[in-house]
């Protein structure tokens, strides 16, 4: 061990965990000694990334936005004045395109200038959400109503759709069919029907 003067020891800001011993010595008295420990314990903090929602388009729904987790009764809990994370970036999974849903996972975090996240946080992470859900086709079909006049007669259907959903595949299904056809196979009636 080496002694050194009270006015030349370096406070500890980082975490630590270290047993620091005094001596005090006068010409004429006994030397006496003490010890204590230092502790800097980390901190605790909580990243929760976002959780995200879109009607389906055909892109891919990302989101590497998070926040930090409020908690104002764990001792020890958040960053101190100044510090903290700047950025993050998620896992390649962390991505929709058809609808459904899909962890939104924090994969890396970039910290402010004058952070030590490694040394000074415990740093826990919440999973988002991404959830894509179906874009909405709306549907009518018009009857026929009419007295039998010897003629083919069917029905006249109309989807409407965004523009760039691309094709949609019309089936129908009547009493008499029992199961769904495409569109272009619908016989046309000129039969009485019920």
């Amino acid at each position: 061990d080496t002694w050194i003067p009270v006015a030349d020891f370096v406070p500890y800001v980082d975490t630590t965990n270290v047993t620091v011993e005094v001596k005090a010595e006068k010409s004429g008295f006994d030397d006496c000694f003490a010890e204590a420990t230092v502790l800097v314990k980390p901190r605790l903090v909580t990243l929760v990334a976002a959780s995200d929602s879109k009607v389906y388009d055909g892109l891919p729904l990302t989101n590497w936005t998070f926040t930090v987790k409020e908690d104002t009764t764990t001792e020890g809990y958040g960053f101190v004045k100044d510090e903290g994370v700047a950025s993050v970036t998620m896992t390649p999974e962390s991505t929709i395109t058809l609808p459904g849903s899909q962890p939104n996972v924090i994969a890396t975090t970039v910290a402010k200038d004058g952070t030590k996240l490694d040394r000074n946080y415990v740093v826990d992470t919440v999973d988002g959400t991404l959830t894509v859900t179906p874009a909405a086709f709306t549907a009518s079909a018009t009857p026929y109503d009419e007295f039998y006049d010897g003629q083919e007669h069917t029905i006249e259907v109309d989807i409407q759709k965004p523009e760039d959903a691309g094709e949609a595949t019309i089936t129908y299904s009547y009493e008499e069919c029992g199961t769904y056809l495409r569109i272009e196979d619908f016989e046309q009636l000129k039969d009485v029907t019920a």
